[in-house]
């Protein structure tokens, strides 16, 4: 699972610090895991970017013990030397990230070797085929890739596709929400967990279409503009 509990934190200091009440506050949710679950779940922490320097060097530290599979954007992704600090300050591998866009982007974190794990999305990143061009970049520094998938139905359809051609694929995110509630309706087909795995898409190209059904729902509004 994925989760988020130093998301409240950072809305009331800005990132900018956290007190020793507001770190107990952000490492419990994941102490009860532990407590509960042990080592049986994985759990990544994600943190959207919100925290400075010292602040995720000492977030990720009172981490450690607790063993999360990542920590997900700490900082904000325009000073990856940053990332660089942050990672030379902690035994937990960073994942880095679905804001960066295109091979040219991501170069810089691959080289570095800031991130552990690298995480493009394919709606922001410049499509499939540079997603898969900065995993194959990615796999010759032998960093594992995991495609960031929090959209709707057809980028979890696409990521799927991607996901099944990346040689050093780590792990694709799925978000139930995203194409069980949020989006239902708009696609003919679903792509749904099995175990835990997904199968392959189905049929040709993407393995779905826009379902034309949806603009005939009496809650849809269509409008047409002239050309």
């Amino acid at each position: 699972m994925k989760i988020w509990p130093f998301d409240p934190v950072a809305k009331q200091t800005g990132g900018q610090y956290i007190t020793a009440a507001q770190m107990r506050e952000g490492l419990a949710p994941l102490e009860k895991i532990r407590e509960r679950f042990g080592d049986t779940i994985d759990v990544a922490m994600e943190f959207h970017g919100y925290w400075n320097l010292p602040s995720g060097i000492r977030i990720a530290q009172a981490l450690e013990p607790l063993a999360p599979m990542w920590l997900e954007e700490m900082l904000p992704q325009d000073n990856l030397a940053s990332y660089a600090e942050l990672s030379a300050a902690t035994s937990l591998p960073l994942c880095v990230s679905e804001r960066l866009m295109t091979r040219w982007g991501f170069r810089e974190l691959i080289e570095n070797r800031a991130a552990r794990i690298i995480m493009p999305d394919i709606c922001w990143c410049g499509g499939i085929s540079e997603a898969k061009k900065i995993a194959s970049m990615a796999e010759t520094y032998y960093l594992p890739v995991a495609p960031h998938n929090c959209g709707g139905p057809v980028l979890h359809m696409a990521s799927a596709h991607l996901a099944a051609n990346v040689v050093n694929l780590f792990i694709m995110e799925t978000v139930r929400r995203n194409y069980l509630e949020d989006h239902k309706g708009i696609v003919t087909s679903i792509l749904l967990p099995q175990n835990g795995v997904l199968p392959l898409p189905p049929g040709p190209g993407l393995g779905i279409e826009l379902d034309p059904q949806m603009l005939k729902r009496p809650d849809i509004t269509v409008d047409y503009l002239a050309g």
